[in-house]
């Protein structure tokens, strides 16, 4: 994506950093050369129906996890010995993420840390609450009950089979929409073009309808 390199670019410029950083255009991993001692990830994770015409910062393909899948499958050929790999990452699962079951495919002696940055989910309220109760969702949910929302950490330098469990303990734990589910799913809808559901009022209309009460106040 061209545009996100330009910021990229920019923020980089403001930073003073940008003599430190190479920027790179291409899929995957695949513009990367060479190994690395961290790779960090913030990869679209939104599942999306196959056709629906989704953000491209978001659209994470039909369980969320397409790049994530294909970033895992190559991480191992880029990692230093003792690298650190972290994402941050919506996944679906049933007892557990999905996501930990691709780390261990292809990273299987690292160790993982996770961290839940909202309570999970049930499917069916969470894509239903995006996308109605279509084919699609009904479909997703008898094979993915639950959606999580992690932070993890894959450590080459630790090797510990078991998963670790880190509690949340950062500024995002008392953030406004800290553990707040029904916000993303309005995001979603909103970004997809869906509207507004019966009884769900979005933070961009509140914001408009305030806007008009103070220009109406101005004008008397």
């Amino acid at each position: 994506n061209p545009r996100a390199l330009a910021f990229a670019r920019r923020n980089a410029a403001r930073n003073g950093v940008g003599g430190r950083i190479t920027f790179a255009k291409g899929p995957d991993l695949a513009p990367a050369r060479g190994r690395f001692d961290l790779i960090v990830m913030n990869p679209p994770f939104n599942p999306t129906p196959t056709g629906m015409r989704g953000s491209l910062f978001s659209d994470g393909g039909r369980d969320g996890l397409s790049l994530t899948r294909r970033v895992l499958e190559q991480a191992a050929g880029h990692l230093r010995p003792k690298g650190k790999l972290q994402l941050i990452t919506l996944s679906p699962g049933g007892k557990r993420p999905l996501v930990l079951d691709l780390v261990r495919a292809h990273l299987p002696a690292a160790g993982i840390t996770t961290t839940h940055l909202y309570p999970p989910i049930g499917s069916k309220r969470f894509l239903e609450g995006i996308f109605g109760p279509t084919p699609f969702v009904r479909s997703f949910c008898e094979e993915f009950p639950r959606f999580f929302y992690l932070f993890l950490t894959v450590d080459t330098a630790v090797r510990e089979a078991a998963i670790r469990e880190q509690p949340l303990d950062t500024a995002f734990a008392h953030g406004r929409h800290s553990g707040d589910w029904d916000a993303r799913i309005r995001r979603r809808r909103t970004i997809l073009g869906l509207g507004v559901q019966k009884g769900i009022v979005h933070n961009q209309q509140i914001t408009l309808n305030a806007t008009r009460f103070l220009m109406k106040r101005r004008q008397t």
